[in-house]
Order: C-alpha cells, then structure tokens, then sequence
C-alpha cells in the first residue's frame, strides 16, 4: 500500500500531468482521490479514470498509468531507454517482465515517461534497443 505522502505526490504530479496530456481540467476545488495500487484497478483523479499496471522492476512497488491512448511510465520506460535496473531494489528480471506488459499496448500509445521526451509504444517497440534484442537488460 502506498503511503500517504507517496500518495500525496502521486496525486499532484498526476493532477498536472493530466492538464497538460490529457485536457482535463481538475475539478475547482481540487480533484479527489481513490488511492489503489492493485495491478488492473482504476484510480479515479478528479472526474478522469486510470487503469494502474504494476511495472516493478526498477522498483518494487512501481506502476504505470493509462487513460484513453496515454501512458505515464515513470521509470519504466524512456525514448530510447528504460529505467535502471543496477540499483538496491532494483529487479531485472521483473523488469523484463513489466516491459514485455506495456508491449502488449497499442502501437499509438503516447508515452510519458518521468524523465526525457515523449514517444510511443509502437515507435519504441522498433527503436528502443532493450525492447528489440539490442542490447540486454544490465543485472547486478
């Protein structure tokens, strides 16, 4: 379970994330707030809905979110990259895993990734040379 002020971040990223890609505008006095972190449950922020996909992998607890044809990947995956799998934590396996899952989304798919530009499933599906058999995921 998520802890209340890792909660509390989430929603506030969540909230300016979802004004800026998706054209949601909160609620006027903020929006609210079921807190979930079960792989296929729905957060609800304000009147938009999220599906939440547990991704761990470059940390245990790490999830994803989808609305419509948007993801925000956190450090999941990145144009051209993916998350760090060398750290304490950190679980390579489990991230090849979390990977092979947000493959499985449509090609159209934006990603928003918590550092770098933007992309998409389809254009990292062909690119991104740790999805491709490239190069292979770093284990400690």
């Amino acid at each position: 379970m998520l802890g209340k002020f890792a909660a509390l971040v989430i929603l506030l990223i969540l909230a300016l994330l979802i004004e800026r890609y998706c054209s949601i505008k909160p609620e006027p006095f903020g929006p609210t707030a079921e807190i979930v972190s079960i792989d296929g449950d729905t957060l609800r922020v304000g009147s938009a809905e999220f599906s939440v996909l547990h991704t761990p992998g470059h940390a245990p607890g790490h999830v994803v979110l989808t609305h419509d044809r948007t993801m925000f990947g956190g450090d999941l995956l990145f144009a051209g990259s993916i998350g760090r799998t060398d750290l304490l934590f950190a679980d390579p396996v489990r991230m090849e895993e979390s990977l092979a899952k947000v493959c499985e989304l449509a090609d159209d798919m934006q990603v928003h990734p918590g550092h770098g530009p933007s992309t998409t499933i389809g254009r990292e599906r062909a690119t991104n040379p740790f999805l491709n058999g490239v190069a292979r995921i770093v284990r400690r």
